[in-house]
């Protein structure tokens, strides 16, 4: 299994013709609980492909004091190996390098131990999702 991650920084290159349909079909949406993946201009999308195949992708999202982590998906058939680790830990890398706060809000366990493991603080919720940020040193 050959895997290679892709950093497009405000959507250039080819990054549409690759992730299109995941902004295009609802059963995407669906498997998020309903949210739509969505991008601004400046964002970051970091994408995990395995055999030439999107395999999983986030987004590093800059916001006017800070960056927000958003959009953290792997593909079914790529859980489960290891793969979303070597994902989070390429975007951290990308975000401390900027040395601004970093913001995530999530309702899934894995992601918030993740968090929790790499030094987020918890500091609030908003309904079912819990908040977590990760202060420039």
């Amino acid at each position: 299994m050959e895997s290679r991650i892709v950093v497009y920084k405000n959507h250039e290159d080819d990054f549409f013709e690759k992730m299109g349909e995941f902004f295009a079909f609802r059963k995407y949406a669906h498997e998020m609980g309903g949210w739509q993946f969505y991008t601004k201009d400046g964002s970051i999308w970091i994408v995990l492909f395995v055999n030439n195949k999107v395999a999983g992708f986030c987004s590093i999202i800059q916001e006017k004091n800070h960056l927000y982590f958003d959009n953290f998906f792997m593909l079914k058939e790529f859980r489960g190996l290891g793969l979303s680790s070597e994902l989070f830990k390429k975007r951290l890398d990308i975000a401390l390098s900027m040395n601004q706060e970093i913001r995530v809000i999530t309702d899934n366990p894995i992601q918030m131990k993740r968090y929790s493991k790499f030094g987020f603080e918890h500091y609030g919720n908003r309904g079912r999702y819990n908040k977590y940020r990760l202060c420039k040193k």
